[in-house]
């Protein structure tokens, strides 16, 4: 019997030849619930929103976990637990419970964005890149769209709480993988443009979103197709590095790594520098910088291999190359600017297995590798990493 309300429930027994039993009265009431957690809260408010914006989820009750999914499949506990505000890069259906040990878990929340004057996700690539701004506490958010069958390069300031500050702009009418850091006083976006042209480009943006100056051409090498760069800035200097590789894989030639140095005016300060050449492909270059000691350290790729090696603020080599993982597909690094040191992050074992490695602030190897995360029955990727003072 099924007890789904109060219910007295009386009963007796019987048996051939013998009495029949008394009356057997149960009494039953339904208890009363646990407390429950409180719901979780999407902000900013579900509906339209910019390409970029930062969704952020919390619950009224303290100490509560939320889990979340973006496929409209019914959150659990196994599903991803919210740890960071989540970019909205297309339109989705967010759904999220709250949990607590000891009471009932929150109802399902569910929230819906679809993105400003697009509700047609093909139109929007994962090219989401932040940098933050701490002098006004706010972030841009640059992005690769491709409305009309043109990609484009577009940016959109953020508050702190991932809220829009305004609306999209374009940064680019044509180009590729942007990447994006604040600088003192400004942003610098640099981007790779189309295969034709083959060139790498940036351009600086006021913290109140307006595109200052003209593009900047940082290499327009005709025998190369340049892609994904990525710029870090050097306060000590007011200079930013620029690095990239160039795609080309060749029986006779595997793909380098170049860079260049752009002062914080727009002037070149370097010529176009030939940073990595090996046997094998280097490519997906990546850059973090350390004040302390004024070094760079690149990591990339190198075949199937995870390198770092440190650079000088003229962007010349500055100590040995380093292997730190094997059978890797993505990385990152994060300088610690209190403690003067890099942490490196890649995915490892073909995608299972994260991986981080903490470096000295001149380049110099700290420890060995440790396991972040183990992930034996999903495929991981993109991971990135940031250091908070």
């Amino acid at each position: 019997i099924i007890i789904s309300e109060a219910m007295t429930i009386k009963a007796i027994a019987v048996k051939a030849g013998m009495t029949t039993s008394n009356i057997m009265t149960a009494v039953y009431t339904i208890q009363p619930p646990q407390d429950a957690v409180s719901a979780p809260v999407a902000s900013p408010t579900p509906g339209e929103v910019a390409p970029g914006t930062l969704i952020t989820l919390s619950s009224l009750t303290e100490g509560a976990t939320i889990y979340y999914t973006t496929d409209e499949s019914t959150p659990t506990t196994d599903s991803l637990q919210y740890l960071e505000p989540i970019i909205i890069t297309e339109s989705l259906t967010l759904k999220a419970i709250a949990v607590k040990p000891g009471m009932t878990n929150s109802d399902i929340m569910t929230a819906v964005y679809t993105l400003q004057g697009n509700n047609d996700p093909s139109l929007l690539n994962q090219s989401v890149k932040l940098a933050y701004d701490h002098v006004n506490n706010q972030y841009l958010s640059v992005f690769e769209g491709n409305g009309e069958g043109i990609r484009s390069i577009y940016g959109q300031l953020l508050n702190y709480d991932g809220t829009p500050l305004g609306s999209p702009f374009i940064i680019s009418e044509l180009g590729h993988a942007p990447h994006v850091v604040f600088g003192g006083n400004q942003y610098f976006a640099v981007w790779g443009s189309d295969s034709e042209s083959k060139e790498i480009k940036g351009r600086f943006i006021s913290t109140d979103g307006y595109i200052t100056g003209n593009d900047i051409i940082i290499d327009n090498e005709l025998m190369y197709y340049n892609r994904k760069p990525f710029v870090e800035y050097d306060p000590v200097n007011d200079q930013y590095l620029v690095v990239w590789d160039d795609g080309v894989v060749t029986p006779d030639y595997q793909g380098d790594i170049f860079g260049r140095l752009v002062a914080s005016s727009g002037i070149l300060v370097s010529d176009k520098i030939h940073l990595i050449h090996e046997l094998w492909t280097q490519w997906e270059p990546s850059l973090a910088f350390d004040i302390f000691n004024e070094r760079y350290i690149l990591i990339y790729r190198c075949s199937s291999d995870l390198r770092w090696v440190a650079l000088d603020t003229q962007g010349s080599i500055a100590g040995s190359n380093n292997l730190m993982q094997s059978q890797t597909v993505r990385s990152a690094v994060t300088n610690d600017s209190i403690n003067h040191k890099f942490l490196i992050v890649g995915v490892s074992n073909w995608g299972r297995n994260i991986v981080g490695r903490l470096v000295n602030g001149n380049g110099t190897s700290l420890e060995s590798n440790f396991t972040i995360a183990i992930s034996p029955d999903y495929y991981v990727e993109k991971p990135k990493v940031a250091f908070s003072t």
